[in-house]
């Protein structure tokens, strides 16, 4: 007899991953603006939603560490999401 098991996001880690690949995207990009002059637009635009978030070393980290926090929240989101839909949609064999 075959065991259907329906694959799972374990919700805390999903989110944790999620967080520091948005905090670390953030600082990668807020330091390319600060020394080479790329995606400075970009990083203005987000300085809308992350507060202290520049072209600077300083407004980069401040960026990483709102890249986490938001990242964080959405992994979470989207874990749950998915969760839930798993258990409406997944196949449940029956006993015979």
């Amino acid at each position: 007899m075959m065991n259907h098991q329906c694959g799972r996001l374990a919700v805390l880690p999903f989110a944790f991953a999620l967080g520091i690949t948005s905090g670390l995207g953030a600082i990668v990009l807020g330091c390319l603006a600060w020394k080479y002059n790329i995606g400075v637009p970009i990083v203005h635009q987000m300085a809308s939603m992350y507060k202290a978030y520049a072209p600077t070393m300083e407004g980069a980290l401040w960026g990483g560490f709102w890249g986490l926090i938001d990242g964080f929240i959405v992994g979470l989101i989207i874990a749950i999401i998915y969760n839930l839909c798993l258990k409406c949609c997944c196949y449940k064999p029956k006993n015979p």
